[in-house]
């Protein structure tokens, strides 16, 4: 399998540079460099088609801000990577479709803003599976957090 290749050469050269990591450290590591791996899986055949369908620039402004609010809303999970893929396809290719067809006044889009800048103060950081947000006081302390950065 690919995953498994790329995976053992980049600890084969992490390794040849990094020598001094126990076992935990190279599951950390293991673990970013799969997370490096889905991601780019997915992400290279949504860029080709938005470079094809000539929404290439609109799709790289998206995934810039996106990710900017993914660091600190964490955002959605699929339990599959189909689903995954096939939702994330329809984001980034959809969504930067419909800005350059579709024109909005600017007082909507200024409430639109509005709207969508509030829903995020107000729901993130998201509570997931995987990142559950079990300290009340700690949602509370990244909750002002995002509130003045």
């Amino acid at each position: 399998m690919i995953k498994n290749v790329f995976l053992k050469k980049s600890i084969k050269l992490i390794q040849r540079y990094h020598l001094n990591y126990n076992k935990e450290q190279e599951q950390f590591i293991r673990y970013g460099l799969e997370a490096i791996y889905l991601s780019l899986i997915k992400l290279i055949p949504i860029l080709f088609f938005a470079f094809v369908l000539g929404l290439f620039k609109e799709s790289i402004l998206f995934l810039v801000f996106y990710t900017l609010l993914r660091f600190f809303g964490f955002g959605l999970h699929s339990n599959n990577g189909y689903i995954c893929f096939i939702s994330s396809a329809i984001v980034f290719l959809l969504l930067p479709y419909l800005s350059k067809i579709i024109e909005i006044n600017l007082y909507l889009k200024v409430f639109i803003t509005i709207f969508c800048f509030f829903c995020f103060l107000l729901y993130s950081p998201a509570d997931t599976k995987k990142r559950p947000i079990i300290n009340k006081k700690k949602d509370c302390l990244l909750k002002l957090y995002l509130h003045l950065f």
